[in-house]
């Protein structure tokens, strides 16, 4: 969701103050690091690392001061323009909201919600199906018929809210309708200045440049003299190195991992976790990491987010979830 490869159910994806959900992942100021690093076969390593190159723009050395005025005037303009049309959805958007506050008051306190209708039907049956079968394993009657009696209860919770739900999930419908014209409006403005500054104000490498950029990021990646290599010749550090050195070349301001490391074997990735936490330092840039690794998390993280079943759960530095986590 946040390179713009799917869309949120609901919600913002916010990005120095602004919805970037309606951005298609071209525009977006990121870098994808997939899990099974995604290099392109036909390309050798210096055709991969240099293959974001291609698309990009820097400034002009000599820009027009007429065009840099020119591009502020065209977003203040576009701004002023969609200002009455945000301010009607915003109260639109407001009144659903309330709606929805005035409902789940409805709610008892043991009731589970979630926005998402596939995953809450999945979380219940799942709660229910727990306490069930831990019931079967008990040999303590009383206990047994406890642990029934709940799960009993939590079942007819659930059939109980079920019109609540419905009524909700209505109301989140047109709810995220708003919120997606919304995010089209406001970045409206963004995307036509960056289109005027791109015709304008910037050039595309030269050819010299594309050919420094990636020798140097060659070298960074300690891929010096694997230049010519396909991927299917190199092992599995080194192809993590390339994607690495692919995603980071188009200067990104936020670097996206995808569970980086978790084909690579104990002695690789110790070593590769190394090389992002120097890489990390040097760039100083944001990197957003999916793990399922726990000391992995611990060790390569300022701030870790702790997500169960689609729910954020706790966020934290390393210390603090380490010290006091808020689930198992």
């Amino acid at each position: 969701m946040l390179a713009g490869f799917e869309q949120p159910t609901y919600g913002e994806i916010r990005l120095n103050g602004l919805d970037i959900k309606r951005l298609p992942p071209y525009f977006r100021p990121t870098a994808t690091v997939f899990q099974d690093y995604a290099l392109f076969p036909n390309m050798n390593v210096y055709q991969n690392i240099a293959y974001g190159l291609k698309a990009m723009h820097v400034p002009k050395e000599h820009r027009a001061p007429q065009h840099v005025q020119a591009a502020i005037a065209l977003q203040a303009t576009l701004e002023k323009k969609i200002a009455p049309a945000l301010a009607n959805l915003t109260t639109k958007q407001q009144a659903l909201q309330a709606q929805v506050s005035a409902i789940r008051s409805e709610y008892s306190p043991e009731a589970l919600h979630l926005k998402i209708a596939k995953l809450r039907s999945h979380q219940q049956k799942q709660q229910v199906h727990a306490l069930r079968h831990q019931a079967k394993k008990m040999r303590d009657l009383e206990t047994k018929q406890q642990l029934t009696t709940k799960a009993d209860s939590l079942e007819q919770a659930y059939r109980d809210k079920k019109p609540l739900d419905r009524r909700v999930d209505r109301l989140y419908g047109k709810i995220n309708a708003i919120e997606t014209k919304l995010a089209k409006l406001r970045t409206q403005p963004v995307i036509e200045r960056d289109n005027y500054e791109a015709k304008h104000l910037t050039r595309s490498l030269t050819k010299t440049e594309l050919a420094q950029r990636t020798v140097a990021m060659i070298a960074k990646m300690g891929l010096t003299g694997n230049e010519h290599k396909m991927p299917d010749e190199l092992s599995g550090g080194q192809q993590q190195r390339v994607a690495l050195g692919r995603a980071i070349i188009t200067e990104p301001q936020i670097l996206l991992l995808d569970e980086p490391l978790s084909a690579l074997d104990a002695k690789v990735r110790k070593q590769v976790q190394g090389e992002l936490k120097r890489l990390h330092q040097e760039l100083n840039i944001t990197f957003i990491l999916v793990t399922h690794d726990q000391e992995e998390a611990l060790t390569l993280s300022n701030r870790i987010v702790v997500m169960n079943a689609g729910e954020i759960v706790q966020v934290g530095t390393p210390d603090e979830v380490y010290d006091s986590p808020a689930s198992e």
